[in-house]
């Protein structure tokens, strides 16, 4: 078969079997195993494939259709136009946490770059990792409770920021010895979904990423009430929290942030005007 007749193979497969976004997923499937990009898929489609290729192919896109999600079975994703290793043991990183990461680059601009950066519930390392590629001057470090989400996250730091390392701690929450801080801007993409919405969410979350990087705990709000005030009492005066959570979480958030005593507390809205992220100062 020709790489276009491949394609339009899988298109159709994908869409018999009620992905999405059948178009997208088969063009990311064919240019990774391909190794070519989209217009060379145009433009030279008819060109025959190898046959392992070809074999290659249909073996993913069986699994793809089998409900694992296509980040896993390539075992990357694009993360702000960088290449980011995923893999069961971690969350795929989401354009919302793209929001995350891009508010705390420009806080950190606007603090002077040399400020001291934590990213709690480090996951996949993106967030630290990020940070710490686009900011080389702020000191970045990350912490998780999973030992296998923090053996990801090191591979990602270390692709990401190779020559300032991010240092990373396995830790529940703030349970880290060897960070006193305090820290002039704390992360932080927490679990906040409640177990009951886990069960109603697509087969590729449900059943294939990490639960423990899901849950919230009652109402998805457990993680997120630990973390607020703990968060407080670590961050430096006028230091910064910034935290990833769930569209209809927003006043719950921000009116534990004024309990906690931070001197203001906003919700930021998403693109399409969803609470997306909680703005404490302290």
């Amino acid at each position: 078969m020709t790489h276009i007749q491949i394609f339009n193979k899988v298109i159709e497969d994908f869409r018999n079997a009620g992905i999405a976004c059948p178009d997208h997923e088969a063009e990311l499937l064919l240019c990774r195993v391909l190794r070519v990009d989209r217009t060379h898929l145009i433009l030279f489609g008819d060109i025959e494939a190898l046959p392992e290729k070809e074999e290659k192919v249909f073996k993913l896109a069986e699994e793809r259709m089998s409900g694992r999600p296509l980040q896993y079975i390539l075992g990357l994703t694009d993360f702000m136009g960088f290449d980011i290793k995923v893999d069961e043991r971690v969350l795929i990183p989401r354009p919302e946490t793209e929001m995350l990461v891009e508010t705390a680059v420009e806080e950190i601009k606007a603090r002077g770059n040399k400020i001291r950066v934590h990213d709690l519930c480090t996951g996949s390392g993106v967030i630290a990792g990020c940070v710490a590629a686009i900011c080389p001057e702020a000191s970045v470090s990350g912490s998780d409770i999973s030992k296998d989400a923090l053996e990801l996250a090191r591979y990602n730091c270390d692709i990401l920021q190779p020559e300032v390392p991010v240092e990373l701690y396995q830790a529940d929450l703030f349970a880290i010895p060897e960070l006193d801080g305090p820290f002039d801007l704390i992360l932080s993409n927490p679990p906040y979904i409640a177990p009951e919405v886990i069960e109603t969410l697509q087969t590729e979350v449900k059943d294939h990423e990490p639960r423990l990087a899901l849950d919230g705990g009652r109402e998805g709000m457990e993680i997120i009430a630990k973390i607020i005030p703990e968060a407080e009492k670590r961050l430096s005066d006028g230091g910064l929290l910034l935290m990833e959570i769930g569209f209809d979480q927003g006043e719950k958030t921000r009116q534990m942030a004024e309990k906690a005593g931070y001197k203001t507390a906003e919700i930021l809205k998403d693109l399409e005007g969803h609470d997306r992220i909680l703005k404490a100062i302290k």
